[in-house]
């Protein structure tokens, strides 16, 4: 039996039915069918295709049609602004980067346990940029799976633990074999050393010295010292992620140092 052809849907009806439920206040996104979706909640129902004779019949004003067009237009520019910028944020186990995350998010450290997968969260620069902070889990069986979470990086976040020097060479490789994914080709990275309330903890100068080589000089790179558990560095920290995110061209109010915003700035 042979399959009766469909009729595509003229861009009129098209335009008159994304205005009506765009009215209505559903939310609209157009299928591979050419049939305008409506979502509500938690269902998904359709529009049901028209007749020919329909077709024929509701035909618009072409001032009606440029106007819906113009409000389309909007709305989807409007939901490109509201994108928030994607950080990652990567390290081994235990360099402490879930403390971190609930420290910018609670302003106050919490008790974690070691991150299988990973967590998330929407923070915001000093700056008042809005971010999307993701903390992957470091331990080495979960490292293959870096890669999945650097599609679309803005900014990679490495936390380093700078009382556990015995790992520190394991470390900047982890970071290296992050940085040859296609991603993250000029990306900036912020670095974390972490623990800096540890008496014994290596200075950010001392760590800087030895993260003068590989990949990294490929890309915009800060070193920045701080403590999750204290929360000392952190607002000095998401200065800089607020300089790296704007760029050289719109720069926010600092917290940063000439030194360290030449050093963010490339």
């Amino acid at each position: 039996m042979r399959r009766k052809q469909r009729v595509p849907l003229p861009p009129h009806l098209f335009l008159h039915r994304a205005a009506l439920a765009e009215s209505c206040g559903w939310r609209w996104s157009l299928g591979g069918s050419r049939r305008l979706a409506l979502l509500h909640t938690s269902k998904i129902r359709a529009l049901p295709r028209p007749s020919c004779q329909e077709e024929r019949s509701n035909k618009l004003p072409r001032a009606f049609a440029q106007q819906t067009r113009i409000s389309m237009g909007k709305l989807i520019s409007k939901g490109r602004r509201r994108r928030e910028a994607r950080v990652v944020m990567l390290g081994l186990d235990l360099a402490g980067k879930s403390t971190l995350l609930y420290r910018l998010k609670s302003s106050r450290a919490m008790e974690t346990c070691p991150t299988v997968g990973f967590n998330v969260e929407s923070l915001r620069t000093p700056c008042g940029l809005p971010f999307t902070l993701w903390d992957v889990g470091g331990q080495s069986s979960l490292r293959a799976s870096w890669p999945h979470y650097l599609e679309d990086t803005n900014i990679l976040l490495f936390v380093l633990d700078s009382t556990d020097t015995a790992r520190l060479p394991e470390a900047l490789e982890a970071l290296e074999e992050a940085l040859d994914h296609p991603s993250l080709a000029g990306v900036p990275v912020l670095l974390l050393a972490n623990k800096q309330e540890v008496p014994g903890a290596m200075a950010p100068a001392e760590l800087g010295q030895r993260l003068q080589r590989g990949r990294l000089m490929g890309h915009p790179w800060v070193l920045r010292g701080c403590s999750a558990l204290t929360g000392q560095g952190l607002q000095e920290a998401l200065g800089v992620l607020g300089e790296l995110l704007r760029g050289a061209g719109q720069r926010c109010t600092s917290l940063v140092g000439p030194a360290e915003r030449r050093q963010a700035l490339g």
